[in-house]
């Protein structure tokens, strides 16, 4: 807005201050869903895919394990869970 001459200088340095303000008071989060995540990173389509077709044994565990970039089992579970594959 300062460079387009929307705001005077001393507007633009007004808004920046209370901006930084408002910013700092806002609470950190803890860092996010990680099922959520996982969802958006891979696409959701392309994870229930995998997990249906491994749970239907056409893809071994080890291998969606890899594509799915991580190693536990009960990850694996939650992952379907969240993303509606099984119950």
């Amino acid at each position: 807005m300062h460079d387009v001459r929307g705001l005077r200088s001393d507007q633009y340095w007004a808004a920046y201050e209370a901006e930084i303000g408002r910013l700092r008071g806002v609470p950190k989060s803890s860092g996010g869903d990680f099922y959520l995540t996982q969802g958006a990173r891979l696409s959701k389509r392309f994870a229930r895919a995998l997990i249906a077709s491994t749970l239907e044994g056409q893809t071994l565990l080890r291998d969606a394990f890899r594509m799915l970039g991580f190693s536990k089992l009960e990850t694996f579970r939650e992952l379907g869970r969240s993303l509606g594959v099984f119950g």
